[in-house]
């Protein structure tokens, strides 16, 4: 649609393009003015996809014997998905991340550091554009959906976490406004934190964006396309254990209002184009898993699964 409409668009990661893991960007083939690319694992190192691999393998292995083991022992078995992997760094410092409980853990994910990393590059992809030219960009990002304990206050990898000290002192924080989260678990740290990690890096771009003065005339759009079954939250679990937190959230638009069909700003969007009004920068940024940090949802839309819900903010196009 954007592409037809005279845009200049750019595709980063479509998610399951030609329905593979990894994106088949022939799809694009019949549309040859439509840049598209594979970034997940572009900014790190070659030695981290081949260690990649071969965590992928053992785990392939073990998932098996997790399956036909009996029911009692499979979760420890299965262990987060690390299957009981040793405590072991890497040369380079990745060899995926094995934890001690929910407030330490050693080495560094290869999953989740080819999803954060992309982030965490982003200025360094985006070519400003100070023509009058309409440009969309659209990215989708595992950050969230790979998660791993994250060294607080930071929130960034590390080979050694330890947030024992941090949380004993900061607990309070899950409490707003007379309403708490129930963070526990190991697994309710690890996604936490890595939509900070996730939302910080986003902030460090938009940054970039202002600083460039292309913050004000475009918009971003920010959706999940769902969270997950967490429990967190009492008021949200539906008579039958149906978790409101497992589907996509609203959030709020910087003018205040909620948008919950991201394709009505789209289509305002062009709109607006119609109208002749110029030099329309739109992005979309994918993010799944974006559950704890924005627990909203509205009664009516407890037992429905949206495919996403958006956010505006503001971008440009990146660098080809």
């Amino acid at each position: 649609m954007f592409d037809q409409n005279g845009f200049d668009v750019t595709v980063l990661e479509p998610v399951y393009a030609g329905y593979g893991w990894v994106p088949d960007l022939s799809i694009f083939q019949d549309y040859p003015d439509i840049r598209r690319f594979n970034v997940r694992g572009y900014f790190s190192d070659p030695k981290l996809q081949e260690q990649a691999i071969r965590s992928n393998k053992r785990n392939f292995f073990c998932y098996a014997l997790m399956k036909a083991a009996p029911l009692c022992i499979q979760a420890n078995l299965y262990d987060y998905g690390t299957y009981n992997q040793g405590n072991f760094v890497s040369d380079d410092g990745y060899a995926g991340q094995s934890t001690d409980g929910a407030l330490t853990a050693s080495g560094i994910s290869a999953g989740f550091m080819n999803s954060y990393n992309v982030l965490a590059n982003l200025p360094n992809i985006t070519q400003i554009s100070k023509d009058d030219t309409n440009t969309y960009m659209v990215l989708t990002n595992d950050t969230t959906h790979d998660p791993v304990l994250l060294q607080e206050p930071e929130y960034v990898p590390a080979p050694e976490v330890d947030n024992t000290q941090y949380e004993r002192e900061h607990a309070d924080r899950f409490t707003v406004n007379g309403r708490t989260m129930t963070v526990e678990q190991r697994n309710d740290y690890a996604y936490y934190q890595c939509n900070v990690a996730a939302l910080l890096q986003l902030g460090k771009w938009f940054d970039y964006l202002r600083e460039n003065g292309v913050y004000d005339n475009t918009r971003i759009i920010v959706m999940s396309d769902h969270g997950g079954t967490m429990g967190q939250f009492p008021e949200m679990l539906a008579d039958d254990g149906m978790d409101a937190e497992s589907f996509a959230y609203i959030f709020a638009s910087p003018n205040g209002e909620h948008q919950q069909d991201p394709l009505a700003k789209v289509k305002t969007a062009m709109l607006l184009i119609q109208k002749g009004q110029r030099s329309t920068r739109l992005c979309t940024l994918h993010h799944a898993a974006l559950s704890s940090v924005y627990p909203r949802v509205f009664p009516a839309q407890q037992r429905r699964c949206r495919r996403s819900q958006p956010h505006l903010y503001r971008c440009c196009r990146p660098a080809g």
